[in-house]
């Protein structure tokens, strides 16, 4: 406590002890130390007593000022009301956004079943063979595959004489070679143009012009080869004379 407080609280209780009245050196003395040491400004001589103030501050003026200390206090209580509540206010809670469902992947078009692929014919071979003979005119023949399965043909050496019935043929295999047929028939040796078709399933049919006389059968041979073996009693075959 400073030496100015300290004096001002032991006048304070000197007078309101004391006598109502001083001497003179004394008043002088008092003078003297207030005009040398001014009273600092009490905040809050509006609610306290003051014995050295005047004691004209009574009545509405006390009450006055009382109910501006009283204001002043509602107003810094409100201050740290609402401060308090800006810092202490709860977080505000941000909604998540709302996410748009993602539109349907588009189901795959179904992929069209691939229509059956259409079975080829064999490809048809024409295959044009001269025929060895012994006799006669120089005869031929001209054959068609519709099996795709003939590779060659040769003519093959006939013997003397016919060999086979009339409108017959005779296949037999080559027995060096078990994929090649050999197919003999006979007719007149003025047989000389001759046709065969291969069937699909190796029915063998051949083709004459008629021709007259009275000369001696005679044989004709064909090699036909194909690209697998064939059992020789699997295949039927027939000659057809057909209108010169």
């Amino acid at each position: 406590m400073t030496p100015s407080n300290d004096l001002d609280r032991r006048l304070t209780d000197f007078l309101a002890d004391g006598p109502s009245s001083a001497t003179e050196r004394s008043i002088e003395f008092a003078l003297d130390h207030v005009a040398a040491n001014p009273r600092r400004r009490d905040v809050l001589s509006v609610l306290r007593r003051d014995p050295m103030r005047s004691p004209t501050f009574t009545g509405p003026t006390r009450v006055l000022q009382l109910a501006a200390a009283l204001a002043i206090l509602v107003v810094a209580f409100a201050g740290g009301a609402f401060v308090g509540g800006v810092f202490n206010r709860a977080p505000v809670v941000v909604p998540p956004p709302i996410v748009s469902p993602s539109p349907a992947a588009p189901s795959p078009t179904p992929t069209p079943a691939a229509s059956p692929t259409a079975i080829s014919s064999p490809s048809i071979a024409a295959i044009h063979v001269d025929l060895i003979e012994h006799q006669g005119q120089d005869a031929s023949i001209d054959i068609t595959d519709r099996s795709g399965d003939l590779v060659s043909a040769v003519s093959g050496d006939p013997g003397d004489g016919g060999s086979v019935e009339d409108g017959k043929v005779q296949v037999v295999a080559d027995a060096t070679d078990p994929k090649t047929l050999v197919v003999t028939w006979t007719g007149m040796p003025c047989d000389t143009t001759h046709t065969l078709d291969v069937a699909p399933d190796h029915t063998l049919m051949i083709k004459r012009p008629s021709c007259g006389g009275d000369a001696l059968p005679v044989d004709h041979v064909l090699r036909l080869t194909f690209a697998a073996p064939i059992d020789p009693a699997s295949v039927r075959g027939s000659v057809v004379t057909t209108a010169g």
